[in-house]
């Protein structure tokens, strides 16, 4: 009979549920189709004698039995068994009323049986609730059945009755009232039996396994308690009101309390009072935040009131927006912030250090160039005053020895700018084609001097704008070649400006400066470009120089992003390039806007010129004065700032040459005081005229009102341009 209901329950295809781990479902299952499978036998047999009895209560079985059929379909559909069970029973229980209300001869063991197994059913698939219902529901049936046949009272009026020979329905339907019930009973039973030998070994595997976990567990926990209490952290729990909970022996050790005395006083009691504010608020936006885990440092205090720093992890449990516990990890980062604070200590002196080299510089700068403004002009003055044949060669040694001696102290500056890491770049604007040309105007006299040539060659596919740093740019291809002329005695000298790539925004730029002189040894190639080297030990006595010149270059372009090299045959000449990027210009206008000097070798008659000097040094004023007078300028002298400020008030000038450290009144406030002035004083030239060479005075002298600047020991032919430039302007302004 199983095997008949375990293929009968696969043909229905709901063999897939037994599939399933649960063995209480299992059983479950089994039993609501053995309930549906007697049920419909006990139907089907009954069907042909309650159809000779009334065939409405034929029509009534017929239609219960198609709805048995429907329930395999219905458990696969709903996958409940609960559900699929109620369905079951309800027509199992509708079933058994309906076939012993049509024969009204009820005998109490088949109806008993019937309701006693539907009641078993109930209370095993659906519960006690439904077990009770069903018992309910069975004895009411029953004393209605019993209450029809003592009142011999038929509900479908059929006037029938039956006889054995006559109704062979009879015979064939009385077994399934009484035997199938009973043995349904017996199947029933044993499902609870099988169930309950099931839910004991399952309980059996469960507690073995338990046992099994359980001292898995309990290693598990003395493997992570061992591990917590042997290890070099901290670790600690505090409760929802801060109160320790709990800590390991190395909080014990390194802050010196136990946990019994730790139990009674707040977390932050440790916590060194000027942190403990702070602290408090950090942990409190955790909190408000709901954030569940925080890194934060603070310093506590040991029970011996040693001062320790902490490195605090915590990890907070949150209930219903409050800290239910905090699991804290720290580790003991003393050293580490006494590390710190050493380094800080350090960068700060070494700050300092640098400022004073700066400041260091700043004024030897200003010391040396002010004696060297009077060896550079007077020179200069000799030189051009006819000198006899004899002296003409040892003041050109003199002007080589002083230009010399102002590139050195000009390199050291810009070595000392950019170690400081104060190098500034601009992005501007500006006629790279101008420049370049302008730098060989500018060197072509020393080159003429020594019988070179002078070349430059600019690519036709280059645009003559650019935006980028000019200053930098002059800076690097002036030193390059400068240098070039300096290591060069016969030959030439070519400079060439190549595009070398380009897209919408920027243009890739190679500038190479190719000469015929001395060369390099191949192995000082590699190291050229360090500080303080040239190519052989003699150089610097035989041509001089500080070996900063191309150290100075190659940092500049690589701060912009390019690369320089060099190239040489030592005898036969060098060939020094650098690449570098520059952004496309919206200018094309062929002359830059500013005001330029586009030759300096030329000297400008300054005739009507009308200047106020403002320097304090006697040496400054005779060599100024001296150029001055030469051009036909008309000059007044101010001792300081406050002099310069009354003199301009007292007489009309076209042009203020300015100093910037002088007594009583300095260059800067001075020039603030005349721009203060209003009317013609806001736009009086003032040029400021200093031995320094630093950018931040540079930038000083600029944001105090000055028009622009000239650095001591001033080349005279610059100064004669610029005169030439604000002076002339303003002179047609005065008249």
């Amino acid at each position: 009979m199983k095997v008949l209901i375990d293929r009968i329950q696969g043909w229905f295809g709901v063999d897939y549920l037994d599939a399933k781990d649960d063995f209480y479902e299992k059983a479950k299952i089994r039993l609501l189709f053995r309930v549906a499978f007697m049920a419909f036998f006990t139907l089907l047999f009954s069907l042909p004698a309650t159809y000779l009895i009334h065939p409405t209560a034929g029509l009534i079985s017929g239609f219960a039995l198609i709805l048995i059929l429907f329930v395999p379909h219905l458990l696969k559909q709903t996958q409940s068994v609960s559900l699929t069970g109620k369905f079951t029973l309800l027509i199992s229980f509708l079933i058994v009323f309906n076939v012993h209300l049509v024969f009204n001869k009820p005998d109490a063991l088949g109806v008993g049986a019937w309701y006693i197994v539907i009641i078993l059913c109930a209370s095993f698939i659906l519960g006690r609730n439904w077990g009770v219902w069903y018992t309910v529901a069975s004895a009411l049936a029953i004393f209605l059945l019993v209450g029809l046949k003592y009142y011999e009272i038929n509900l479908y009026d059929a006037d029938f009755e039956f006889q054995i020979d006559q109704s062979p329905a009879v015979l064939l339907s009385t077994p399934f009232h009484t035997i199938l019930p009973i043995f349904l009973i017996y199947l029933v039973v044993l499902e609870f039996l099988k169930s309950k030998s099931s839910i004991d070994n399952h309980m059996k595997k469960m507690m073995s396994k338990q046992k099994m976990l359980n001292k898995k567990l309990e290693q598990s926990e003395l493997k992570y308690r061992k591990f917590i209490e042997e290890a070099d952290d901290l670790i600690y729990v505090i409760n929802g009101k801060g109160k320790f909970s709990y800590v390991n022996p190395t909080f014990e050790r390194i802050c010196g309390y136990s946990l019994k005395e730790l139990k009674k006083m707040n977390s932050s009691f440790l916590v060194h009072e000027d942190y403990r504010a702070a602290q408090s608020r950090f942990y409190l936006k955790q909190i408000k935040n709901q954030v569940p885990v925080t890194y934060y440092e603070f310093p506590v205090y040991t029970k011996k009131m040693k001062l320790i720093w902490i490195g605090q992890k915590v990890q907070m449990n949150f209930k219903n927006g409050k800290m239910l516990r905090a699991l804290c990890i720290a580790r003991d980062i003393t050293k580490r912030k006494a590390t710190e604070q050493e380094l800080i200590e350090t960068k700060e002196a070494a700050i300092k250090a640098s400022r004073a080299k700066a400041q260091f510089l700043s004024s030897m700068s200003h010391e040396i160039r002010t004696p060297m403004n009077a060896v550079v002009g007077m020179t200069h003055l000799l030189l051009e005053d006819n000198p006899r044949p004899d002296q003409v060669d040892n003041l050109k040694t003199l002007r080589f020895s002083s230009e010399n001696l102002v590139t050195i102290i000009n390199d050291i500056l810009d070595f000392s700018k950019i170690e400081s890491g104060k190098m500034d770049f601009e992005e501007v604007d500006f006629n790279l084609k101008y420049i370049a040309s302008s730098i060989h105007h500018a060197l072509s006299g020393s080159a003429l001097d020594k019988g070179l040539k002078l070349q430059l060659k600019y690519d036709s596919a280059m645009p003559e704008f650019v935006k980028g740093d000019p200053v930098r740019l002059s800076q690097v291809l002036t030193n390059l070649v400068g240098n070039a002329i300096k290591f060069t005695s016969e030959g030439h000298i070519v400079t060439q400006v190549s595009l070398k790539s380009s897209d919408e925004k920027e243009l890739e730029i190679e500038i190479s400066v190719l000469d015929t002189g001395i060369g390099i040894p191949e192995t000082k190639l590699s190291s050229i470009f360090d500080n303080f080297t040239q190519a052989s030990s003699n150089t610097t006595r035989k041509y001089g120089g500080t070996g900063l010149g191309l150290a100075i270059s190659k940092q500049l372009v690589e701060l912009q992003g390019g690369t320089i090299n060099v190239e040489s045959i030592e005898g036969k000449g060098s060939r020094f390039y650098f690449k570098m990027k520059f952004k496309r210009s919206d200018q094309n206008d062929k002359q830059p806007d500013d005001i330029h000097f586009e030759n300096k070798n030329s000297v400008h008659s300054l005739k009507g010129v009308k200047v106020l000097l403002a320097e304090d040094n006697k040496i400054n004023q005779v060599v100024a004065g001296k150029f001055l007078s030469k051009w036909g300028v008309e000059m007044d002298i101010a001792e300081n700032g406050e002099e310069a400020l009354k003199m301009v008030q007292a007489k009309e000038y076209n042009l203020v040459l300015m100093d910037l450290q002088m007594p009583v009144l300095d260059g800067f406030e001075a020039t603030k005081m005349i721009r203060n002035l209003g009317g013609k004083y806001s736009t009086l030239p003032i040029i400021a005229l200093t031995a320094s060479a630093v950018l931040e005075i540079h930038e000083e002298a600029m944001s105090a009102g000055m028009d622009d600047f000239v650095t001591k020991p001033f080349d005279p032919k610059l100064l004669n341009s610029k005169i030439h430039a604000y002076g002339m302007v303003n002179t047609s302004t005065i008249a």
